[in-house]
């Protein structure tokens, strides 16, 4: 294929929001004269232009690889275990075991993992249509994600473990699955979540405790909260100016660049800034949505659907914990906090949408439309 038809065939309403949001994580993570935040402006500008590259080849490429009789399977494998893996292998870092150490690269293989399980959910139910109704197909797609889910909670990595929970949710209720199954799943993810907090490791029920208390714990747990929501609000209507931020670039606000880079960039771009990355985040989903409810196959929509809530799953999370309203949880913000392996997620999953979004394909698994609610 022509690379140029293909950069001209390619969904610009969707692609451009993207390159604009990485574009304003490197203008928030602006090098000073700190020489380790210069470093990690020039690490994340290296992650984004090869972000780039993904987005713009594996469009072409990638989408057939999904349709092979036993992608599934392989993936579901290899994600075990990549997990597993960690577990016994991979350095302890910041309290949990998430990375593989490669030289100067960190590797957090959850991110992509989160890809996989979209795609296995979609393969699952694009191929079962009407019998999606019954319970043993619920039961089904709930036993592959909590496998994933314990190995990545373990770790542990709560947010993520979240956000595994989100993806199936989300991907289950458009699937044609009956009201009362849903209601039953509520009932039972309340129950999980009530025993899950006997087995979370009491730092991160800190954070939990100081979210309920965020005045009694300002100098331990809650510090960084408070801190972020000092940054917010000091931002104003117009924002302090880039490189500008008190509170992100003297030090006062840990992790900026990363888990708190809303809070970083609302306070150098102020509430106008705010404003207009919640229109480029509108966008993707504006058009996440239309490709989803165009999809040729179901399992073009059900990926879109997936995609679109892994984004905008990380994306609430991230803010509301900047906001002071979600339990901290170390959430990236897509597209533009600090990291290589979620931006690399992402731009695949984008990559994936604009390459169903130009082909069109065909399968006698998922010739059917689901009835979509």
């Amino acid at each position: 294929m022509n690379l140029l038809h293909h950069i001209r065939s390619l969904d610009w309403l969707l692609v451009a929001p993207v390159l604009l949001i990485m574009a304003i994580g490197l203008v928030t993570n602006f090098p000073v004269d700190d020489p380790l935040v210069s470093s990690l402006f020039y690490k994340q500008a290296l992650f984004t232009g090869i972000a780039v590259v993904v987005i713009l080849f594996a469009s072409a490429n990638t989408y057939s690889v999904l349709r092979g009789p036993l992608i599934s399977l392989t993936l579901f494998i290899a994600s075990i275990v990549t997990l597993i893996a960690l577990l016994l292998f991979s350095p302890e870092i910041n309290g949990a075991h998430s990375w593989f150490i490669i030289g100067p690269i960190a590797l957090q293989p959850v991110e992509f993992i989160k890809i996989v399980l979209i795609i296995i959910l979609a393969r699952y139910f694009a191929s079962r249509h009407i019998r999606i109704r019954h319970i043993r197909h619920v039961a089904v797609s709930f036993a592959i994600m909590a496998t994933l889910f314990f190995l990545v909670f373990i770790q542990p990595d709560l947010g993520s473990s979240v956000i595994l929970i989100a993806i199936w949710a989300g991907m289950i209720f458009v699937s044609g699955v009956s009201k009362k199954h849903i209601i039953a799943l509520l009932l039972f993810a309340v129950t999980v979540s009530v025993i899950s907090w006997q087995f979370i490791p009491n730092y991160q029920q800190d954070r939990v405790l100081s979210f309920l208390e965020p005045l009694e714990n300002l100098e331990s747990s809650g510090y960084t909260a408070y801190q972020s929501k000092i940054a917010i609000g000091s931002g104003e209507i117009f924002g302090k100016g880039i490189g500008e931020g008190t509170q992100s670039k003297l030090g006062f606000l840990p992790l900026y660049e990363s888990d708190f880079v809303f809070a970083a960039f609302a306070e150098e771009w102020g509430f106008i800034g705010v404003v207009l990355l919640f229109l480029l985040y509108g966008v993707i989903g504006w058009r996440l949505f239309h490709h989803a409810i165009r999809g040729r196959t179901n399992f073009e929509t059900l990926f879109i659907v997936g995609v679109f809530v892994f984004i905008f799953s990380h994306m609430l999370m991230h803010i509301g914990v900047n906001a002071g309203v979600v339990p901290v949880t170390g959430i990236t913000l897509p597209f533009m906090s600090y990291g290589g392996s979620h931006i690399l997620a992402e731009s695949l999953a984008i990559a994936l949408v604009l390459g169903m979004a130009r082909l069109q394909f065909a399968g006698s698994f998922d010739e059917l439309r689901l009835p979509i609610k």
